[in-house]
């Protein structure tokens, strides 16, 4: 038995189990390489045609139209703002004026029961006494305050606040009868506390019975205090 040369020792073949794995693996990161670059080139091409899709292409034109319309939209809201605060200084100038309207046009001022009150009350009565003073023109709503008895309306010629404090309405004077030769007049005079008294005097201004108690009434007081 002669040892073996160098030349003459057996081959190891290709196909070892060494081998197989090692063509395996080179194989899978060949297949990985070209997967990822054929999904690159489909994304890139998703891209473009993306990019090149009409619609997209139109999207900068329809933001101007949004843009447009927005503005629009804008320009109507201030519109609306602006109307809305000179609305509201309108209906503050009317508000106003008929704030003063109502302060003068005529209204109940005051009223008086004697059959129910012993006293007026003093703050209502200060308040009427001021309207006379300033001029306001004056009305008694005036019926009797016991039993039945007719409403009857006093338009006041003149109005004054004596010495104690009385507030005297002073209603038209009335001729007892223009044929008579006296020329007898009479004068109703309603107070604050409702009490009705009829004046009678001659022409001459000869006062001849003096101011006689007629009776106690309920009144009401209608002012109207003068624009100025």
């Amino acid at each position: 038995v002669h040892a073996m040369s160098d030349a003459e020792s057996p081959k190891t073949p290709w196909y070892t189990a060494e081998n197989v794995r090692f063509g395996t693996i080179l194989l899978v990161i060949v297949l990985s390489a070209l997967i990822f670059r054929v999904n690159g080139c489909d994304k890139g091409q998703i891209a473009r045609s993306v990019l090149g899709d009409p619609a997209v292409a139109e999207l900068s034109p329809q933001q101007k139209r949004m843009q447009a319309q927005l503005n629009t939209v804008t320009s109507q809201v201030e519109q609306v703002a602006a109307a809305q605060i000179t609305m509201q200084a309108t209906l503050k100038a009317v508000s106003g004026q008929t704030t003063l309207l109502v302060k003068h046009s005529a209204h109940v001022v005051y009223e008086f029961s004697p059959a129910t009150q012993d006293e007026p009350d003093p703050a209502a009565l200060g308040r009427l006494q001021g309207l006379v003073q300033a001029g306001a023109s004056l009305q008694v709503v005036h019926r009797p305050a016991e039993g039945t008895g007719r409403s009857v309306m006093t338009n006041c010629m003149s109005a004054a606040v004596d010495t104690n404090g009385n507030v005297l309405c002073q209603g038209p004077v009335v001729a007892a009868n223009p044929e008579l030769p006296d020329g007898r007049r009479y004068q109703e005079v309603v107070r604050h506390d409702g009490t009705l008294t009829l004046a009678h005097w001659n022409a001459d201004g000869s006062n001849v019975q003096g101011a006689r108690e007629l009776g106690k009434r309920n009144v009401t007081w209608i002012a109207a205090t003068p624009m100025r």
